[in-house]
C-alpha cells in the first residue's frame, strides 16, 4: 500500500509536469504558425514549425495513453486520472492535435492556429483535475518551488546573454520565449492561489514579453554594449521577480502547513500519512 501511495504521487507530479511542459510547446509551436500564417516564410522554419507538431501529436497520444492505463489501475488515485481523461476526451485534444498536425504539414497555418489554441486549453483542463486531489498547501508549495526553478534559469540566461555574441540571438530567444511561455500558462493557476503573487506574474509577464520583443526586433541587439547591458538588466530584473513570486508562495504554503498543524491536531491526520512519514523516518534511520 505504501509502495502504490508513493508511486502516485511521482505519477501525478511527472504527469502534471509532462502536461504543462506539452502546453509550453504547444503554445510556442502555436507562436510559430502565426508568424508563418503572416508570411514569414522561411524554408528551414516551416520544417521545424512541421516536425515539431507532429511530435506534439505524438507525444500528446501517448499522454493520453498514459493516463488511461493509470485510471484503470487500482492506484487511489485512478478516479483522478480518470477524470483527467474524461476532460481531455470531452476538449476533444486527440482530434484537436491531429487536426493540428495535417493542417501544419499542408501550410494551412490559419486553420491550424484554433486547434492548436484548443490543444492548450485541453492540457490546461487536465492539469486542473489532476490538481483537484491535492491540498492547497501542496499546490502552493510546488508552484513556490517551480518559481524558484524558473528564477533560477532566467537569472543563468541572463548571465548566458552577457556572455554571448550576435550569432547567439536565435537561441537566446528561444530560450527567453519559454520563460515567457511558462510564466503565461502559469499566471492564472498563481492568481488563483495568491492574488500578490498573481498581480506580481502579470508585471513579470510583460515585462518578459519586453524582452521577446527586444530580442526579436533588433538583430544588432548582442552586438551593442548599449543594448545588450540594458537587456541583461532586464532579464535579471525579471529573474528577480520571478523569485518574489516563489517567496511569497513559499510563505503562504509555510502559513497554510501551520494552520493545518494547529487546527486539525496529530488525531486528525490522515492515517495513510502517518505510515508514509513513519515508513520515510525509517527509510532515513537506515540510510544513517
Amino acid at each position: 500500500t505504501l509502495a502504490d501511495r508513493l508511486t502516485t504521487q511521482k505519477d501525478e507530479a511527472s504527469m502534471r509536469q509532462r502536461l504543462r511542459m506539452l502546453a509550453v510547446r504547444q503554445t510556442t509551436a502555436q507562436l510559430q504558425n502565426e508568424k508563418l500564417a503572416a508570411k514569414w516564410h522561411v524554408p528551414a522554419v516551416i520544417a521545424i514549425a512541421i516536425a515539431e507538431q507532429e511530435g506534439l501529436k505524438n507525444e500528446i497520444h501517448s499522454v493520453m495513453e498514459t493516463l488511461q492505463k493509470l485510471s484503470a489501475s487500482s492506484l487511489p488515485s485512478a478516479k483522478v486520472f480518470a477524470a483527467a481523461v474524461a476532460s481531455g476526451n470531452s476538449a476533444r485534444i486527440s482530434e484537436s492535435v491531429d487536426k493540428a498536425a495535417s493542417e501544419t504539414a499542408l501550410k494551412n497555418y490559419a486553420v491550424a492556429i484554433p486547434e492548436q489554441g484548443q490543444v492548450i486549453a485541453a492540457l490546461q483542463l487536465m492539469i486542473q483535475q489532476l490538481n483537484s486531489s491535492r491540498t492547497m498547501e501542496e499546490r502552493v508549495r510546488e508552484m513556490a518551488n517551480k518559481m524558484k526553478e524558473l528564477a533560477g534559469s532566467q537569472s543563468q540566461l541572463a548571465t548566458s546573454t552577457s556572455q554571448s555574441n550576435v550569432g547567439s540571438r536565435v537561441a537566446i530567444t528561444k530560450s527567453q520565449q519559454q520563460f515567457s511561455t511558462e510564466l503565461t500558462l502559469l499566471q492564472a493557476e498563481i492568481q488563483q492561489m495568491n492574488q500578490n503573487a498573481g498581480a506580481q506574474a502579470a508585471t513579470t509577464r510583460q515585462d518578459l514579453l519586453a524582452v521577446d520583443k527586444l530580442l526579436e526586433s533588433s538583430h544588432a541587439v548582442l552586438d551593442k554594449i548599449e543594448q545588450k547591458t540594458g537587456l541583461v538588466q532586464q532579464q535579471t530584473k525579471a529573474a528577480d521577480n520571478i523569485g518574489v513570486i516563489g517567496d511569497l508562495l513559499q510563505e503562504q504554503a509555510n502559513a497554510l502547513a501551520k494552520a493545518n498543524s494547529t487546527g486539525s491536531g496529530t488525531g486528525a491526520q490522515d492515517p495513510a500519512l502517518t505510515k508514509i512519514q513513519e515508513a520515510t523516518k525509517k527509510i532515513m534511520d537506515a540510510k544513517t
